[in-house]
């Protein structure tokens, strides 16, 4: 990445890891978020850094099979590719501390609390920066 790796925020819930206890395959369906997301409280929740991205990575790895107030559900993302994300739980989880997140979940970088910054110039260039 030209500038580094970046904060994001996501909406963390155990219900889409694709992959169950693996948690190498993360997708929150916009589907999903829009018919239910209010009734099952889902929102952006948790700060992760992006450090990169594959567009190899294909939409199946990322299906979810998930039931939802008394419906079966099956979710596919639209297209191949992902996120390569950095948690911030240690190295015990995941690959090393690192998952793939579908390019098609509905909340990476969705909440107004999570910003990210490229380039910033230095306070020191102002004479009379305030606090």
């Amino acid at each position: 990445m030209t500038y580094g790796p970046m904060v994001v925020g996501m909406g963390c819930h155990n219900a889409f890891w694709a992959d169950g206890d693996d948690m190498q395959y993360y997708y929150v369906p916009e589907g999903f978020v829009r018919k239910y997301g209010s009734r099952a409280g889902l929102r952006a929740n948790h700060d992760v850094t992006l450090i990169g991205w594959d567009d190899s990575v294909k939409k199946e790895y990322f299906t979810l099979n998930l039931t939802a107030f008394g419906e079966d559900l099956s979710y596919t993302p639209p297209g191949d590719g992902a996120w390569i994300i950095r948690n911030s739980c240690g190295t015990d989880r995941h690959d090393e501390g690192d998952f793939y997140m579908s390019y098609y979940d509905y909340f990476i970088s969705t909440d107004v609390d999570h910003a990210a910054f490229g380039q910033i110039e230095s306070g020191s260039n102002y004479n009379h920066a305030e606090a």
